[in-house]
């Protein structure tokens, strides 16, 4: 295949990637926005990933997915996961916190992301030229 023709079959498809843990990183990595930038406000934002987990050294690095990272990568969707093996007896609280953050930044930044529940969630996503996320928990 041409890199033409794989460029338009990319272009033409819904991409929707199964897996990251960006959610987490997000927040271990000092409260990074979704757009990939640092808050202002990060320290109000210690909640009980950062307490349980501990932030990540340099800040900043090592983030799968942002939107920024979607939109240059031809991602429509993708699936965002919170991994609550490691919170030792916390699993719920630590689950809450990272979703709570993550509903924040999707409600931040409304105009380029939403939540998706179902298909047409998607398909009406890509229709708008909004990314999707669907949410998982390990």
């Amino acid at each position: 295949m041409h890199e033409k023709d794989a460029r338009r079959l990319h272009e033409e498809t819904l991409v929707i990637d199964a897996h990251n843990d960006s959610i987490v990183a997000l927040i271990r990595r000092g409260n990074l926005r979704l757009d990939g930038a640092q808050r202002p406000d990060d320290a109000e934002r210690e909640g009980a990933v950062a307490y349980l987990r501990q932030y990540i050294r340099p800040l900043g690095e090592g983030i799968q997915l942002d939107i920024g990272k979607m939109r240059q990568g031809g991602l429509n969707a993708a699936f965002f996961a919170v991994d609550c093996t490691r919170p030792w007896g916390n699993h719920l609280l630590y689950l809450m916190d990272a979703l709570g953050y993550f509903l924040g930044e999707i409600e931040e930044f409304g105009a380029d992301i939403l939540i998706a529940h179902s298909a047409s969630d998607i398909e009406r996503a890509h229709a708008e030229n909004k990314l999707a996320a669907i949410l998982a928990v390990e």
